[in-house]
């Protein structure tokens, strides 16, 4: 098996995750523009309603803001949940992966060493460690 290397572990996990991790940045994206349209949907409302007096056209100009702040915060949770979700996919699938590339496996039960090994002697021999590991 080659070496994993922090270059290799990305790649993969772009590659094993490509659907979540473009939905999560598009989406997180999308908060980064709204985020950026809030200083001038405020100087919009302030010079179309309030420099103007009238209660209607401020009324729709607050609900257009609120509009904004909805989607800021839909953008933000989808794209976070995306990403996490990528995120906590990859670190169940990396742990096999480390296993059978380490040297040494030590198992240990109320903090002593019980048992030292390959993963695959311990998955064949231990039965806490096939319990802990292997379920």
């Amino acid at each position: 098996m080659r070496e994993l290397t922090g270059g290799r572990l990305l790649r993969r996990s772009v590659g094993r995750h490509r659907g979540r991790m473009t939905a999560g940045v598009l989406l997180l994206s999308g908060h980064q523009s709204a985020e950026a349209l809030v200083p001038v949907l405020i100087g919009v409302i302030i010079d179309r309603a309030v420099a103007t007096g009238e209660v209607v056209p401020l009324l729709a100009w607050v609900l257009v803001l609120g509009v904004l702040f909805t989607s800021l915060t839909t953008f933000w949770r989808w794209g976070a949940r995306h990403l996490m979700t990528a995120m906590q996919h990859e670190m169940h699938q990396l742990r096999p992966a480390l296993l059978a590339i380490a040297d040494r496996v030590v198992v240990l039960d109320a903090g002593r060493i019980v048992a030292t090994g390959t993963h695959a002697d311990l998955a064949a021999t231990d039965d806490r460690y096939r319990e802990a590991v292997l379920r």
